[in-house]
């Protein structure tokens, strides 16, 4: 899950594929979920406001809602924070 706008999937799914590496381990291949907004409401948030995490709770959130309450599809998560 990224706060990007979406216009920057090939970059970013590009930047998780290729440069994210921590002890010769890769992140594994899943669902890349991005910000619905245009670049410029996107970035505003992310690098100027500083407030990805307003973005990043509430699709958290609704990818929860998705599931019953018995499922837990969230089980692990990966941050530069």
């Amino acid at each position: 899950m990224t706060a990007r706008a979406i216009g920057q999937y090939s970059q970013t799914r590009r930047f998780l594929e290729k440069e994210v590496e921590e002890n010769g381990m890769r992140l594994p291949p899943g669902p890349l979920l991005m910000s619905p907004d245009g670049y410029l409401k996107s970035f505003t948030r992310e690098v100027i406001e500083k407030a990805p995490d307003q973005l990043k709770i509430k699709l958290l959130a609704s990818v929860n809602e998705i599931f019953p309450n018995t499922k837990r599809p969230i089980v692990a998560g990966f941050g530069n924070r």
